[in-house]
């Protein structure tokens, strides 16, 4: 004879991640209210008997060091289990709970956990044997840069949108057998297939063949996408030409975009970013094709605003490793090599294929001190015009130094510093130069060179000497 008992599980997803954003372009974009911190607990009798159930829930939300946490409104839920029944126990923990101590205090938001107690009792008596303590705990992401199917947050930790059941279009796929066996095959990881799956981490499944790395994500709707790939730019470019090969006569409409046929050019986005792909593309877009994509960029304010931005920096670069159909008055630089270039420049800007490239390699120059502006990605600047510069070569000599600009340039007690990178700092380096004020308007131009006496000192050098124009 079975003995009666009641079967009590806790049910929450381990490792969850919380979006603190509610607002509706936010749910829209990610399909859902995301900002939610959900647990439950499911509860079945076998008894012959009613059982009352009671559990408390108090959420508590704590900052990144774990100290000075903030114990939130509790929940009490009494519930009256009858014989053979089985019922789902939900709570959750709104945004609202804590969004206070995102916006309004000192505290470093960093995860909300939900501590829960739970008594079942029968005839008045406590049933033994069921576990009375449990806790869950969310990350929560404070967003910084929301991206295709993710958000980067604060910290620079990633939170990933769910990808609830996708399909998948195999009836092409060479290796029929393989296809979900979680192996990634690289024959089927074709458009629209993606080996069913098999080929991301986040739509692999639980096949023990799915703890394999996944280095060939080519599906733009699973969160692990690389954002700065485009896997099938042939595909892009031929359906591209498609569709404005058919609307010859249609130009594309800023306040009304789906008036024509050219609105379908936002479908492309199932090949991956629309700028990531245009870049990858663009040698193979007819030239009506990139027409319609450059009257497409100049309806956007911002992006007109930008072209106007060129003139007002000394130096653009390219951050693209291919940095094909580049703007002529760009320079191609790298992660590895744009710091050093940087320093030649008074002021800069700079442009790759994706924001999210562009905006983290911004974020990385502002320690030099200068004038830098974030142009964003390549195809939302493409459409502009310049002309080609001659870049300013500076060798920067690294064993020469000069410091404390603002003290040791002479006559500096009576001038004021123009350059952003000479100001408020240490020195600078053998070959960098430095632009000062005197009181009578005259511009000079000093520059760091070697002292000829020692292996590290240097002096500074009057290069140029020009009296400002009165405005």
């Amino acid at each position: 004879m079975e003995e009666d008992f009641v079967e009590v599980a806790w049910i929450h997803e381990r490792g969850a991640r919380v979006l603190a954003d509610r607002t509706p372009e936010t749910i829209e974009r990610y399909g859902g209210d995301h900002s939610n911190a959900n647990v439950a607990y499911r509860l079945a009798s076998f008894e012959n008997v009613d059982a009352e159930v009671y559990i408390s829930f108090s959420p508590r939300v704590s900052g990144y060091t774990g100290r000075g946490s903030r114990g939130l409104q509790s929940t009490i839920e009494q519930r009256t289990l009858h014989p053979g029944e089985e019922i789902l126990v939900e709570y959750s923990a709104p945004l609202s709970l804590y969004e206070d101590f995102i916006t309004d205090s000192n505290m470093d938001v960093h995860t909300i956990e939900i501590e829960s107690f739970i008594s079942v009792k029968i005839n008045g008596e406590m049933l033994p044997g069921i576990q009375r303590y449990h806790r869950a705990r969310f990350l929560v992401c404070i967003p910084q840069t929301y991206l295709r199917n993710s958000v980067q947050c604060r910290r620079d930790y990633m939170w990933m949108k769910p990808t609830g059941d996708l399909t998948y279009e195999c009836a092409n796929a060479p290796d029929q057998l393989s296809v979900g066996d979680g192996i990634c095959d690289a024959e089927n990881n074709i458009f629209g297939c993606y080996d069913g799956g098999d080929c991301c981490m986040s739509t692999c499944g639980d096949s023990k063949n799915c703890e394999e790395p996944k280095d060939e994500c080519h599906d733009p709707r699973a969160p692990d996408f690389a954002l700065f790939e485009c896997p099938f730019p042939e595909l892009f470019a031929e359906r591209a030409n498609r569709i404005t090969s058919k609307c010859k006569r249609a130009k594309w409409n800023c306040e009304n975009p789906s008036e024509t046929c050219l609105a379908q050019l936002d479908d492309l986005e199932e090949y991956g970013e629309m700028s990531v792909c245009l870049s990858k593309a663009f040698h193979r877009l007819s030239e009506r094709t990139r027409e319609v994509f450059r009257q497409k960029a100049q309806c956007c304010p911002m992006r007109r605003a930008k072209c106007d931005m060129l003139k007002d920096v000394s130096a653009i670069f390219d951050m693209r490793e291919e940095s094909s159909h580049s703007l002529p008055c760009a320079i191609s630089a790298t992660r590895e090599t744009i710091m050093q270039q940087a320093k030649a420049h008074e002021s800069l800007a700079l442009y790759g294929i994706h924001t999210l490239q562009s905006a983290n390699i911004a974020n990385s120059l502002r320690g030099l001190g200068k004038k830098i502006v974030d142009l964003g990605a390549w195809a939302d600047i493409a459409h502009c015009h310049c002309d080609a510069r001659e870049e300013k070569q500076v060798q920067v000599d690294n064993s020469v130094f000069c410091s404390y600009p603002s003290l040791t340039i002479p006559g500096a007690q009576g001038k004021v510093l123009q350059t952003s990178s000479c100001q408020n700092t240490y020195g600078v380096h053998g070959g960098q130069q430095c632009t000062v004020t005197s009181a009578e308007q005259k511009e000079e131009v000093w520059e760091c060179v070697d002292d000829k006496q020692t292996s590290w000192g240097g002096v500074w050098q009057l290069q140029q000497q020009q009296r400002q124009q009165k405005p």
